[in-house]
C-alpha cells in the first residue's frame, strides 16, 4: 500500500515538474500533496475504527487533486508586478473554494452508501480535499514571503514549521489507540 502512494506521489510530481520550468517550483507541490493525505488519513482513522485498506488504494489518487490548489495558487500569474501574496489570494479564492466545495460536498452524499468502504472513501477524500486547500494557501503564502523575496535567508523557519505541524498532526493520531468506534460511524450504524 505504501508503495503506491509513494509511487502515486512521484508522478503527480513528475507531471508537475513537466509542466513548470523550474524544478525547484515544482518541489513546493509536495507539502501540499502531503498534508492533504495526512489530514485524509488522519481524519479517516479518527472517525472508523477500522478502515479498509482499499480506501487508502484509491485514496492515494487523491494526491492528483490536490496538486491542482497548489498549482492554481502558485503558478497563477501575478495580475501586476510585484502583486503581493494577500491580493492575488483575494482574487483567487472565490474559484478555489467553489472548486474545493463542491467537491467536498459532492463526495460527503458518499456518508449515506450502506457500504462502509464507500463511507469511508467520502470521508477520506472530503477531508483531504479540505487539507489540501488549507495547505496551499498557508504554504504559499509561507513560501512568498520567507523564500521567494531576495534578501530573505529564513528557509528553515518553512521547514521547522512544517515539521512542527507534522509532528503535531502524529500526535493527534496517538490519541487513537485503544478506541473502539468513531463518533460518525457510531451514528451511521
Amino acid at each position: 500500500m505504501s508503495v503506491l502512494n509513494l509511487i502515486s506521489l512521484l508522478a503527480v510530481l513528475a507531471v508537475a515538474a513537466v509542466s513548470v520550468r523550474h524544478v525547484f517550483k515544482a518541489l513546493h507541490l509536495a507539502p501540499v500533496i502531503f498534508c492533504a493525505l495526512l489530514g485524509a488519513w488522519v481524519t479517516t482513522t479518527m472517525v472508523f475504527a477500522r478502515v479498509h485498506v482499499l480506501v487508502f488504494v484509491v485514496g492515494s489518487l487523491l494526491g492528483g487533486v490536490a496538486v491542482d490548489y497548489g498549482f492554481y495558487l502558485y503558478l497563477q500569474p501575478p495580475r501586476r508586478p510585484g502583486e503581493p501574496y494577500r491580493e492575488k489570494v483575494g482574487r483567487l479564492l472565490k474559484p478555489l473554494l467553489a472548486s474545493a466545495l463542491t467537491t467536498v460536498i459532492g463526495f460527503s452524499l458518499l456518508f449515506f452508501s450502506e457500504l462502509p468502504l464507500i463511507r469511508q472513501l467520502g470521508v477520506f477524500v472530503s477531508a483531504g480535499l479540505l487539507c489540501a486547500l488549507a495547505a496551499a494557501l498557508l504554504w504559499f503564502a509561507q513560501v512568498t514571503s520567507l523564500i521567494l523575496k531576495p534578501g530573505h535567508s529564513s528557509g528553515s523557519r518553512v521547514w521547522t514549521a512544517l515539521r512542527t505541524g507534522t509532528l503535531a498532526a502524529l500526535a493527534g493520531c496517538g490519541g487513537r489507540a485503544g478506541r473502539t468506534g468513531g463518533p460518525v460511524e457510531a451514528a451511521l450504524a
